[in-house]
């Protein structure tokens, strides 16, 4: 990561209340809610996001909505998207709730992973708390498919993730790397690039 971002793992619970406001409004951003950055989240929003894999699970549900999958993968608009989710038990539960539901009018399911080996085909995969050793490897697996793969260790991108959570001076941010992105074929969304941090590779392009 560049500058002081940290990992967002291990934050502390009285850290990730800070930053609900924010996620509130930037979600409400990507949905098209807010007129401009500078408007105050509706108390009844923040009320509803109330922890971190709350803030994580929306993020993910968004994120769907501004990424567009080549033809033949999740691209196929009458099949549905699958998020994964490794190493990261209490995400998965948070995200069950989402099962079924829609975005863009695809149906979305949600998979649960134990370890490094993801068994079945995923257009979303977010990897949790997983070990070094086995992260990359993981990722160096995708490397080349259709997979918007996310993650909040440090390094993330840097090891060939295309979108990467941090934290910084209270705030919950996420990085993007275009070149990681183009190599899965995925189109990210202008929207989303804006709100991001982006960089190729080892470069930083902007929003830092």
């Amino acid at each position: 990561m560049l500058g002081h971002a940290a990992p967002l793992r291990g934050m502390p619970l009285k850290a990730a209340a800070t930053v609900v406001g924010e996620v509130v409004l930037l979600l409400a951003a990507l949905a098209g809610l807010a007129p401009c950055a500078s408007a105050e989240p509706a108390p009844p929003a923040t009320a509803r996001v109330t922890s971190k894999s709350q803030l994580m699970a929306a993020y993910l549900f968004n994120f769907t909505r501004f990424v567009e999958w080549p033809a033949g993968a999740a691209g196929d608009s009458s099949r549905a998207i699958t998020i994964g989710v490794v190493a990261d038990d209490s995400l998965y539960a948070t995200l069950a709730s989402i099962e079924g539901k829609q975005s863009n009018g695809r149906t979305l399911h949600v998979q649960r992973f134990a370890g490094p080996q993801v068994t079945q085909p995923c257009d979303v995969l977010f990897i949790g708390g997983a070990p070094q050793d086995w992260m990359k490897p993981l990722l160096a697996g995708l490397a080349g498919l259709p997979v918007l793969t996310v993650g909040e260790a440090e390094e993330f991108t840097e090891s060939g993730g295309v979108l990467g959570f941090f934290f910084q001076d209270n705030k919950l941010r996420f990085e993007i790397d275009v070149e990681n992105a183009e190599r899965a074929k995925l189109g990210i969304s202008s929207q989303l690039l804006r709100l991001a941090r982006v960089r190729r590779g080892r470069e930083a392009l902007g929003q830092d």
